[in-house]
């Protein structure tokens, strides 16, 4: 069957839509039902489904007003991603409609969230990259996947098990409006293999934390995230160093193995800075840190290699060196910063080859060097706009969802020992 192309949307089209401006638009598009959620105006449009779960005639006539709600009150999309936005949904439309029963659940309002969602994100990506190769791609158009994922409320394993099926369906329509190449630019597979392996690696992280660390000590998330309260400052020290070595010094969608040698490597540094009263261990302990030079003293990278991930002992070193580098530059204009040995700290270790960073992770300046983690962080992810991959260590579980397929594959197909 041939397309049919949707309707053409005018600029008026939007404005008209409303009938007071957005007060945290950039662009002055004017809102549509100010005050109320999605779910909100899809209830009023929708009776529900009914017993055969099939949407009622009220509820189709609605998604459209629905999803420019979503653009305009919830998201305050500026004009001209709005106007995309519309122009993608208007043209799909028909896909959704059809669609509406065999979509996640079959329920006719989580499918239009999920449609709804799947079109922002191809929208807000693939209008911000350019088709050649030898132009830089321009910065995100003012949202983020997240914030997506949150004004829809699905949850991120929810979306990515549907997104290949939805996009399939609105392909089509993608190719017309951004070039044949949509998918390679879009990366959605390589984002979706990325939240996998961020779920594995922060069960990784936080099993290796507790064997290490006690969970005593100051409290809190310095960027008041929802659920920040519930960790120990050391513990999201520790996620924020790692996400900052994803960001700075891994290429993006690197292989699972890889990003666990980084993890190790941060947890490493940890054990280097964290104040023994928080430590678990000893480095006496000979059957806990097996691995031990000419004059006793622990081996550190390659004990934690051994006891943790069976990992290169070559790779991981590499790794630390790098991530080393990465605190000395992150960290560089702190004055708490003197690269010099503390007896009681270092005391046991085999300390060639490893960096000490003074003032690091005590408890006078851990709190100040999160905020400058934090910050460089919360740079990068705007800048970005794709996953906020502090939810893990925020505890917001009812946005991630649960993994029921197991460990996922690294690059060669072989199973990452977590």
């Amino acid at each position: 069957m041939a397309s049919v192309p949707g309707p053409k949307v005018e600029p008026s089209e939007a404005v008209k839509a409303g009938a007071t401006s957005s007060t945290g638009g950039a662009s002055g598009v004017k809102p549509l039902n100010s005050g109320r959620t999605v779910s909100e105006i899809q209830n009023v449009t929708n009776d529900s489904a009914d017993s055969s779960r099939r949407p009622t005639p009220q509820f189709i006539e609605g998604l459209e007003r629905c999803f420019m709600h979503l653009c305009e009150v919830c998201l305050c999309l500026d004009e001209k991603t709005c106007l995309a936005a519309m122009k993608l949904f208007r043209e799909s439309k028909r896909h959704l409609i059809a669609n509406l029963g065999v979509m996640g659940t079959g329920n006719a309002e989580e499918a239009a969230h999920l449609w709804y969602a799947c079109i922002l994100f191809a929208v807000k990506s693939l209008s911000n990259k350019t088709t050649s190769d030898n132009l830089e791609e321009d910065t995100v158009a003012g949202f983020t996947l997240s914030q997506i994922l949150k004004a829809t409320k699905l949850r991120l394993i929810d979306f990515f098990k549907e997104i290949p099926q939805i996009l399939a369906k609105v392909g089509p329509e993608l190719s017309s409006m951004y070039g044949e190449d949509w998918e390679k630019r879009l990366q959605a597979k390589e984002l979706q293999a990325d939240f996998y392996y961020l779920t594995v690696l922060f069960n990784y992280y936080k099993r290796v934390y507790y064997n290490l660390f006690s969970d005593e000590g100051p409290r809190g998330s310095l960027s008041g995230s929802l659920g920040g309260g519930a960790t120990s400052i050391h513990m999201r020290f520790g996620w924020m160093l790692f996400l900052a070595l994803r960001m700075r010094v891994l290429s993006r969608f690197m292989d699972l193995v890889t990003y666990i040698n980084g993890l190790l490597a941060v947890v490493i540094i940890m054990i280097l800075h964290m104040p023994p009263s928080l430590r678990k261990f000893t480095f006496e302990d000979e059957a806990f840190f097996k691995e031990r030079s000419a004059d006793g003293r622990v081996k550190l990278v390659a004990s934690l290699c051994a006891r943790y991930h069976d990992a290169s002992e070559e790779d991981v070193s590499k790794m630390v060196e790098k991530a080393s580098s990465m605190i000395g530059d992150l960290f560089r204009k702190s004055s708490s910063f003197r690269t010099r040995s503390h007896a009681e700290q270092l005391a046991g270790i085999d300390t060639e080859g490893l960096a000490y960073f003074e003032g690091l992770m005590d408890e006078r300046s851990v709190s100040s060097n999160l905020r400058i983690v934090e910050k460089d962080y919360e740079e990068a992810y705007h800048s970005r706009g794709e996953l906020d991959e502090r939810m893990f260590i925020n505890g917001e579980e009812n946005y991630l969802g649960t993994l029921s397929s197991g460990t996922p594959s690294t690059s060669s197909g072989s199973k990452a020992s977590v």
